[in-house]
């Protein structure tokens, strides 16, 4: 029998399934397999099966599209029978829809490639986030390497701490119109740190409605009582949504990464960076910058509102009354039903992908996994500190973060936060499988 920190394993399998069979071994509602299980488990865009792209409803245009096909070929019965059994005949010519189709493909084509490009902008500029987090960690911890002093490496851990609360709450920024939830109100942040950000809002409404999506600021915002919070309203140049404070706080955050990134010459290294090192760690946070203000430009850049309109009118005057169109030149019943109910499909569809596009950051089926990406940043981060300061460095961070945020004590996380964080050195592995 071989043990790993005092649990048993049954020996034969590999390394990986030895830790997995151990911190899984006092859980009864946990397998080796649970991890795989999970990571397959949400919504799944897979393409190859054609079947079930074709009939799958989550993520699907359908639930937004289906009412306004129903109710159009629902018309078009109406239309095809007043003419049959009463005589009432409400078909037009279809010489004004053949002249308006050319402009509206025109508008529901430009809509619908803008929108799909601000959608990949977006996400380019929050690989950059990711990218200059993994960058800022990277360049930190091989320009201090040398120095195995426990200031220097606190010191480390307290820059890859600011780097995983900076871009969590970026994360939070970003969603707050679809979440609700405010930056500061996150379980990640230290009470300190949370009440830091917090003290600094300046502002002076906020939304009163809970939808999602929505930032219309209407009430007054309640300020708690307390004599760490500084009343920094009066600088103001203007009223102040809590959405407008929601995108300054990873500003703030990012000014106490730097603070923490020079904070190495009062002596918390044997041997300062020197000029060129410290400058490229914080070129790194100032293209984490970079990118943050970008994502806030196609945030707070909507499109535009004339130009929604007018294709609106277009197309839902044109859907319609096609069917008043069409029942002049087909009349076949079930067939001109058909027709009209795959084209209300397909321009309506069309629009409906626009609108989700607008806005991926949420929990919607085709929004970004921002946050799932995010943690496989802080991952990488992780593994950055194993290389340099040891499996026990990184677990200190991994509970530090969980302290205030998952508090996974259950047996997967016991996997996830050791058991794996051991096998990423393979010269770690074997002292711990003895």
């Amino acid at each position: 029998m071989v043990l790993t920190r005092g649990k048993s394993v049954r020996p034969g399998l590999s390394k990986a399934n030895q830790l997995k069979s151990a911190y899984f071994s006092e859980a009864d509602d946990c397998d080796v397999d649970t991890w795989e299980k999970e990571i397959k488990s949400g919504f799944d865009m897979n393409t190859r099966s054609y079947m079930r792209v074709l009939f799958c409803w989550e993520g699907s245009v359908w639930p937004g599209v289906l009412p306004f096909c129903i109710f159009n070929a629902g018309l078009t019965f109406v239309i095809l029978a007043l003419r049959k059994y009463y005589g009432i005949n409400l078909s037009v010519p279809d010489d004004g829809h053949k002249l308006m189709t050319t402009i509206l493909s025109f508008l529901i084509v430009n809509r619908s490639s803008t929108s799909y490009k601000r959608y990949m902008e977006a996400r380019h500029h929050l690989e950059d986030l990711y990218r200059s987090c993994r960058e800022i960690i990277d360049c930190a911890n091989i320009f201090s390497a040398h120095d195995q002093g426990p200031k220097a490496k606190a010191w480390r851990a307290e820059v890859a701490y600011r780097v995983i609360v900076t871009l969590r709450v970026t994360i939070a920024a970003l969603e707050h119109l679809s979440s609700n939830v405010n930056t500061w109100d996150i379980e990640d942040l230290e009470p300190e740190m949370m009440e830091s950000v917090r003290s600094r809002s300046i502002a002076t409404v906020e939304s009163s409605s809970p939808q999602k999506k929505t930032s219309s600021p209407q009430k007054p915002l309640q300020r708690e009582n307390s004599a760490t919070v500084t009343n920094v309203t009066r600088w103001s140049h203007g009223s102040r949504t809590v959405q407008d404070e929601n995108y300054r706080a990873p500003i703030y955050l990012l000014y106490k990464l730097r603070e923490s990134i020079v904070s190495h010459k009062a002596g918390l290294l044997k041997e300062r960076l020197v000029v060129n090192e410290e400058r490229e760690i914080l070129v790194h946070v100032s293209e984490y910058m970079s990118a943050y203000e970008k994502l806030k430009v196609l945030q707070r850049t909507p499109f535009p509102f004339p130009l929604i309109q007018k294709t609106l009118t277009f197309l839902f005057f044109w859907v319609f009354t096609l069917p008043f169109a069409l029942a002049n030149d087909i009349q076949d019943t079930f067939q001109v039903m058909t027709i009209i109910f795959v084209i209300t499909y397909g321009f309506c569809g069309l629009e409906n992908i626009s609108e989700q596009l607008d806005d991926p950051f949420g929990d919607d089926p085709n929004d970004f996994d921002d946050l799932g990406m995010a943690q496989f940043t802080f991952e990488d981060i992780y593994n950055t500190i194993i290389d340099v300061d040891g499996c026990e460095a990184a677990l200190a961070l991994r509970r530090k973060i969980s302290s205030h945020g998952e508090n996974d004590t259950t047996p997967l996380g016991l996997y996830r936060a050791q058991a794996t964080c051991c096998y990423l050195l393979a010269d770690e592995v074997p002292g711990n499988l003895e």
